[in-house]
């Protein structure tokens, strides 16, 4: 069983991301579509929120998916700074920390294999870096297209980063400046 129930999940981490911006000058909420790569080129689809105060800023990107008995859920929660890489191009670089959810759910639904039914959740984190493109109108609205990538550490007593400790995330998204 984990510390925080899976109903309070998602609640919890889109507050924690909306606190970034809340009553605040100068912010911006996105909303979008995200995927993550899961190697060997296969990306999984997804959805994902933003916000941003003074170059500062959250991310929290879902993915979910079933296939059979089992679901896999995916949670990046990322908090980041934003740098102006071009400003005549408005693009921007980012670096922050990253932080994975992971929940992998066994679940059948017949009687006589209910005694394998599992939940296991994972914590994994590390430096997020990456690049996004951004055009915000005069009307408010903001689009953007961004690319990040988190690199996981090979485990607690070793700095070394592995390639297969990576999850790069595409997106765009459409927010509202205010």
């Amino acid at each position: 069983m984990s510390i925080v129930s899976h109903s309070c999940t998602i609640p919890l981490l889109v507050a924690i991301l909306l606190s970034y911006s809340a009553i605040a000058d100068k912010a911006t909420i996105s909303l979008g579509l995200a995927a993550l790569n899961e190697g060997d080129d296969r990306y999984r689809g997804g959805f994902a929120i933003s916000s941003e105060y003074q170059r500062w800023g959250g991310s929290l990107a879902i993915f979910l998916r079933d296939f059979g008995p089992v679901r896999d859920e995916t949670y990046l929660l990322g908090t980041l700074r934003n740098f102006a890489l071009s400003k005549k191009y408005k693009v921007d670089g980012r670096f922050g920390l990253g932080v994975q959810y992971r929940i992998l759910t066994l679940k059948y639904p017949q009687l006589e294999h209910k005694a394998l039914n599992r939940r296991k959740g994972r914590f994994n984190a590390g430096p997020l870096v990456g690049m996004r493109w951004r055009f915000a109108g005069r009307s408010g609205l903001a689009f953007e297209l961004s690319w990040d990538s988190v690199f996981y550490p090979a485990g607690l007593t070793g700095g070394i980063l592995l390639a297969t400790g990576v999850h790069h995330v595409v997106g765009a998204a459409l927010g509202v400046r205010f």
